[in-house]
């Protein structure tokens, strides 16, 4: 619950940042606490009149925030915050999804990576197939054991 209102909260501080990227799970719990806003804010408008207009004034509030964190989400997938715009076509909204749903990659020129890796490890990253490697000769030691690689300055 802690990590809900901290992305929440992180749409907040950062309103008008529309560069580097924000992790997958930030987005996702930062729209999961908008939704619950919005729905708490849908049903006190629904029991007393007078207040209906706090979910239009909310809506608005939010616009901008949201369209902040959408475009660093697409930073992360490594598209151009431009990409946003295929929300006003309707098959264009399936598409956002698929890459609001992809997993962060290595630095790009969007930023670093907010996972903090920089390029795949050795063994790949955990849950992806290995590509197949050629097999490749046994090394064999130095002969001189007083070597032990380049020097670290």
């Amino acid at each position: 619950m802690n990590q809900i209102i901290e992305c929440y909260k992180d749409v907040w501080v950062n309103w008008k940042n529309f560069s580097g990227r924000t992790r997958r799970s930030g987005y996702w719990y930062a729209f999961l606490a908008n939704m619950i806003v919005a729905f708490v804010l849908g049903f006190i408008s629904g029991l007393v009149e007078p207040l209906s207009i706090l979910v239009s004034i909310y809506s608005l509030l939010v616009l901008v925030p949201y369209i902040a964190l959408a475009v660093r989400r697409l930073h992360d997938t490594d598209h151009s915050g431009w990409w946003y715009l295929l929300a006003l076509t309707g098959i264009g909204c399936i598409v956002l999804l698929i890459w609001f749903c992809q997993d962060s990659g290595p630095d790009n020129k969007y930023g670093p990576s907010p996972k903090g890796y920089s390029a795949a490890p050795a063994g790949g990253y955990p849950g992806y197939p290995q590509a197949p490697q050629a097999p490749q000769a046994p090394q064999q030691a130095p002969q001189n054991n007083s070597y032990n690689g380049p020097e670290l300055k």
